[in-house]
């Protein structure tokens, strides 16, 4: 993932405005935006030390080579708020995942079920018109 994806992602997930994170960091528009969109592709680090932090990222987020164990922006988001959830909230937060993780693997069973009989009958009736040729 690029650097301006990763910003990107972050402003998204956190439902800052260009103009905040202009404000929060305190860097010119311009650099801003041109750092966002991609097009500047190796910012000066203090913009871009000025950027992250105000995102409420680490400059070791931004890299990519390090092993996140394939975990996205968007589930670090997620892990923050959780962890700042008291017990009762992180109880409730785990027996949502419970219920839409077997819910999910109940559809994809089905959907493999489903995938087997289409399959199944494929071959009935290739089978069937062998048969009668």
């Amino acid at each position: 993932m690029e650097l301006y994806e990763i910003l990107s992602e972050r402003r998204r997930l956190i439902g800052m405005s260009m103009e905040e994170l202009v404000e929060k960091s305190q860097v010119a528009k311009g650099t801003v935006t041109k750092i966002m969109a991609g097009i500047t592709r190796n910012p000066q680090i203090e913009s871009l030390k000025a950027i992250t932090y105000a995102l409420g990222l680490r400059l070791e987020d931004l890299d990519t080579t390090d092993s996140d164990f394939g975990i996205s922006a968007e589930a670090r988001v997620l892990a923050e708020r959780y962890d700042k959830l008291d017990s009762h909230g992180k109880k409730v937060v785990l027996t949502v995942l419970d219920l839409e993780s077997e819910r999910c693997a109940d559809a994809l069973s089905g959907l493999i079920a489903r995938q087997k009989e289409a399959i199944d009958q494929m071959r009935a009736d290739e089978s069937t018109s062998a048969n009668e040729a």
